[in-house]
């Protein structure tokens, strides 16, 4: 059985304008240019607007999408709100479990997770980078109209044809969606625990230089 999402993109739920019209602009491009091969991108608020029970519905959503596209903001590792921390969290072990099936050394060493850094702030920025990933921080900060450049615009039609190529891939692997009925998300405690740890361990870090 294919995958029923291209990408999930996960993000933080913020009242903030400027970054709520930057995860429609990522989801604008990202489903414009791979509705070209019929391929659907899942966007989180879908859950929140249709009022399922959202433990469930996030698992079951993440665990039927070939990647994660994820929005990284300095605030996406948060104690008080954990659905960022527990939805990457799950991609790690999905990730972990599919990529023991792929053969290519490219494929294994990049990932599933696909990192947008909407800021050069936070502590997982150093293990972010060393995926494959997109760095809109400094565009963000230059560009007001930055949706209507040239460089945001191939960007996203390059992620997306990345997505592409490699969930085709992914697909020819086999049914790795058949345990997604039982598939969860970690505990809130254990999450909590996990963001202290990498809270503690960016403290010791110097700041990432612009």
């Amino acid at each position: 059985m294919p995958f029923e999402y291209s990408c999930f993109i996960s993000f933080r739920h913020s009242k903030h304008k400027l970054l709520q019209k930057f995860v429609e602009n990522i989801y604008d491009h990202l489903s414009t240019f791979l509705s070209v091969y019929k391929k659907n991108v899942f966007l989180d608020r879908e859950s929140l607007k249709n009022g399922d029970l959202l433990n469930e519905s996030i698992a079951f959503n993440l665990c039927h999408s070939a990647f994660m596209v994820m929005i990284y903001t300095p605030d996406y590792l948060d104690e008080n709100h954990t659905w960022c921390a527990r939805e990457y969290k799950a991609m790690l072990r999905l990730e972990q479990e599919r990529l023991k099936l792929w053969t290519s050394n490219y494929d294994r060493n990049h990932g599933l997770i696909i990192p947008i850094i909407y800021s050069q702030y936070g502590p997982l920025l150093s293990e972010l980078k060393e995926r494959l990933f997109i760095d809109f921080s400094k565009l963000m900060m230059t560009k007001p109209k930055y949706a209507q450049t040239k460089s945001f615009h191939q960007e996203l039609f390059n992620l997306a044809e990345t997505i592409n190529e490699r969930c085709d891939k992914l697909n020819y692997l086999g049914d790795l969606c058949k345990d997604c009925d039982n598939f969860t998300l970690p505990e809130e405690n254990e999450i909590k625990l996990w963001i202290k740890s990498k809270s503690l361990q960016s403290k010791k870090q110097p700041l990432p230089r612009q």
